[in-house]
């Protein structure tokens, strides 16, 4: 459960806790900020989070880079590569 934006461990059926306030984590949500928090609960007060953080489909550096190219790129990166 968020306390703000701060997690918090809490046991459902106490102090008016259900179960529709439990967070439950998206790995193919679109902000990062859940994963990051998750992943940074601080031990021993939290449980140790398992499982995939963060999982996304969004194009790799090498896909923007040569999806971006044009001829006068690729000319200026074939005569920046070292030689063989």
């Amino acid at each position: 459960m968020l306390h703000g934006m701060e997690p918090e461990v809490v046991v459902v059926g106490e102090n008016g806790v259900r179960e529709e306030d439990l967070l439950v984590h998206d790995a193919r949500g679109a902000s990062s900020t859940q994963a990051f928090c998750i992943a940074g609960m601080p031990q021993p007060e939290f449980p140790t989070a398992l499982g995939i953080f963060r999982q996304v489909q969004r194009p790799t550096y090498d896909e923007l880079l040569m999806g971006r190219s044009t001829p006068q790129s690729r000319r200026t990166v074939a005569a920046t590569s070292p030689r063989s």
